[in-house]
């Protein structure tokens, strides 16, 4: 069975094709601003903590094998799972029925942090998995995030 267009459908239409033809061409068009210049801004050095001495990061762009890093160090809650460091102390991903999302982080609550999370390396791997090698010479710092940003090397707490 084969349709065909009713003709107000067709009307319509081939009136509104020759009215949006001769209807554009009668403004000039629009001068287009210049681009500002750049300034470059000189470069300064990153403030160092008076603290003591940091613990050293290294980012990396290259892959990291993971299996290389078996021991994770984060420390465990028994009802709440793997704590996490903030820079203002320690949190546990709290359990919650609403539909996850991308662009939003899970609802956390605070802790108390463990003592094997005072040391100033956890600093660098706030919010992330800190991963140790067999002899903890060297860990890697892995964060979630959409899209989730590269993985660091750092220094392992002692």
């Amino acid at each position: 069975m084969l349709r065909t267009l009713r003709p107000q459908f067709v009307m319509t239409l081939s009136t509104l094709g020759i009215a949006s033809v001769g209807a554009g061409c009668k403004t000039p068009p629009a001068e287009v601003p210049p681009v500002p210049s750049i300034t470059p801004v000189a470069e300064s050095s990153p403030s160092t903590p008076s603290a003591g001495p940091a613990p050293s990061i290294h980012p990396t762009h290259k892959p990291i094998d993971y299996t290389a890093y078996p021991q994770q160090l984060n420390a465990r809650d028994s009802k709440q799972g793997i704590i996490y460091r903030t820079p203002t102390g320690c949190v546990v991903q709290v359990a919650d029925d609403s539909q996850p999302t991308s662009w939003r982080p899970p609802k956390t609550a605070t802790i108390a942090c463990p003592a094997s999370m005072q040391h100033p390396a956890w600093n660098l791997c706030t919010y992330g998995t800190l991963s140790a090698n067999a002899d903890r010479s060297e860990c890697v710092c892995s964060k979630d995030g959409n899209p989730p940003p590269p993985p660091t090397l750092t220094d392992c707490p002692r």
